[in-house]
């Protein structure tokens, strides 16, 4: 039993090397519109009738742990979205429903650039990545309907700013 226990972890630690590696070069190399699909829906779209079990949102937040936990140790650096991303495949595959909600605010430092962006992954009402400071950040989502009164075209649509915001690897 304590031999397939220890297999089982190494493969489970294999498998987030693995998606975070992937994760890391989808972000960093491959421009947005060709892997938008992959991660499924992003903030509430398509999500209002999400429902999951105490006993998946626990094994969903032990999951984003050791993701957390072995991306903090790799030598690629992965921040928020790779994490995320790499986290959502893996639930995906366990038949667990999330989102990935993307978020900005307005950096008070001068000489930095103007906005900062995160992303974080929730199942149910749990954050299973990213949790560390996403209050700080307004999610795209909200922004959008905050602003939907001006009906100036293009502007403020949560997926223009995304796409931009990861075509500029600010993520």
């Amino acid at each position: 039993m304590r031999i397939v226990r220890f297999l089982r972890r190494k493969l489970g630690e294999a498998e987030i090397w693995v998606s975070l590696a992937v994760a890391w070069v989808l972000v960093r190399f491959v421009p947005f519109n060709w892997w938008r699909k992959s991660i499924g829906p992003i903030g509430g779209e398509g999500m209002a009738a999400l429902r999951v079990d105490e006993a998946a949102t626990r094994r969903a937040y032990g999951l984003g742990r050791a993701v957390e936990r072995i991306a903090d140790r790799a030598w690629f650096a992965p921040v928020c979205l790779p994490r995320a991303i790499a986290a959502r495949w893996m639930l995906n595959r366990r038949g667990i429903p999330s989102r990935i909600v993307f978020g900005s605010r307005r950096n008070d430092d001068p000489a930095g650039r103007k906005l900062l962006f995160h992303a974080w992954l929730k199942v149910a009402d749990v954050v299973v990545t990213g949790a560390q400071g996403h209050h700080a950040f307004v999610p795209f989502e909200k922004r959008s309907t905050e602003n939907s009164s001006d009906n100036s075209p293009g502007e403020d649509r949560p997926e223009r700013e995304l796409s931009d915001a990861i075509a500029t690897r600010k993520f």
